[in-house]
């Protein structure tokens, strides 16, 4: 996606081409992450595309449960599976195994997350 190019173009900017890794997995994180900053110790995940559901599942928020229910109706099983079921799987491995994770849903978070770097050079 457009998003994961301009983030990449960014970090290896940033941090150099040899710190950053793509597609990278450990014990503690058996999916393939966007991006792993090794300096920072941190697996960073582009959640840009609308199957990511624009900001984590939450089965109380009736935005959430509104969105699911469009989705049902429409029969996009595979976009369900990844909002309410996978990436919530993938958080949760996150925080039980403590690691440093972030996830980025749109150009102005992947913004926001450059600009904490311009800031302190």
């Amino acid at each position: 996606s457009s998003l994961e190019i301009y983030i990449k173009k960014e970090l290896i900017r940033i941090f150099g081409e040899e710190n950053i890794k793509t597609e990278y997995k450990s014990k503690l994180y058996p999916w393939n992450c966007d991006f792993y900053i090794i300096p920072l110790n941190l697996y960073i995940e582009i959640e840009g595309f609308i199957s990511h559901g624009n900001k984590p599942y939450d089965n109380k928020d009736i935005e959430c449960l509104n969105l699911l229910n469009n989705w049902i109706k429409n029969k996009y099983n595979n976009w369900i599976y990844n909002w309410t079921i996978r990436d919530v799987e993938k958080r949760n491995t996150a925080k039980k195994n403590n690691i440093n994770y972030i996830e980025l849903w749109n150009r102005k978070d992947c913004e926001n997350f450059i600009n904490r770097f311009h800031l302190k050079s």
